[in-house]
């Protein structure tokens, strides 16, 4: 004897159902064209190295491209989720400001907001579809589309500014553990040889995006237990920050290096470290 839940999952998708998704699809990109094609092939891929200097390096193409690869992967598990029951009233809760922002966009020619209605109208028609089931399977894809969305000008100095004070006090606390002395004043490092500044793109609020962006990845590519996932996505800024400090800790130590050339290079080098702990 098998549970309503089992026969939902083991149901096949009928033609109908597939021509329906086909029309979804087709509607999606037709109204959507404008993120998926408005790209230079030099611009698709993400520079690793800008990921520590800025928070604006992942391109809305390379997320769809990383979104549908492994929405790919995954597509048994969907297609499974699929034959849920929908949840129509929950559904215009997403599909209505969705579709305003999508107007709203296109009036004002704004790329960013065009973005935030797809993810609304994407999950919204998950719900429609599907319900629960479906937007349960979708919720790490969304995510790491939630966290690609570029963040407004004045959240952005709302946040850099206290991890600029926080890089600042525990490089001093690092220092001062080593035996060189060194005082915090705001966003400046008062040693014996001189002062030193941790300036906004020292933060690497972009690197700490891209690492939980790739966390997210894993936990949906691989099957981990929920407390594993939910481990893995919380380490993840937890890392960034502190490779980053060990960064920043090593450019104090070697102020006569050229700074262009030290940045590029550790930009390279701590971008691996992070990522192979978090492997």
């Amino acid at each position: 004897m098998t549970t309503p839940a089992a026969t939902r999952t083991n149901k096949t998708i009928s033609i109908k159902e597939k021509l329906l998704l086909a029309l979804l699809l087709l509607l999606t990109v037709l109204a959507f064209h404008q993120l998926f094609i408005e790209v230079m092939t030099a611009d698709f891929m993400p520079n690793v190295v800008e990921a520590f200097f800025s928070v604006s390096g992942i391109s809305f193409q390379f997320l769809y491209a990383l979104v549908f690869g492994l929405i790919f992967i995954r597509r048994k598990d969907i297609a499974a989720a699929y034959h849920g029951r929908g949840a129509p009233l929950s559904a215009l809760l997403f599909l209505l400001p969705g579709i305003s922002l999508f107007l709203w966009g296109h009036f004002v020619d704004a790329t960013d907001l065009i973005h935030v209605s797809f993810i609304l109208v994407g999950f919204g028609a998950a719900r429609f579809l599907s319900g629960r089931q479906l937007t349960r399977a979708l919720l790490a894809p969304t995510l790491i589309l939630v966290l690609g969305t570029p963040l407004p000008a004045v959240l952005i100095n709302q946040i850099i500014f206290p991890m600029q004070l926080w890089d600042t006090e525990h490089s001093v606390w690092l220092l001062n553990a080593i035996g060189i002395p060194a005082l915090a004043m705001g966003d400046m490092i008062t040693m014996a040889e001189g002062s030193t500044r941790f300036a906004e793109s020292c933060t690497a609020l972009g690197f700490t995006l891209w690492l939980t962006i790739f966390a997210l990845a894993y936990v949906y590519i691989f099957r981990i237990k929920r407390w594993h996932a939910v481990l893995l996505v919380l380490s993840a800024p937890i890392i960034a920050y502190a490779v980053n400090i060990l960064r920043a800790f090593s450019l104090v130590l070697n102020p006569g290096m050229e700074v262009l050339t030290i940045h590029t290079v550790q930009g390279i080098v701590f971008f691996m470290i992070g990522f192979s702990l978090l492997y």
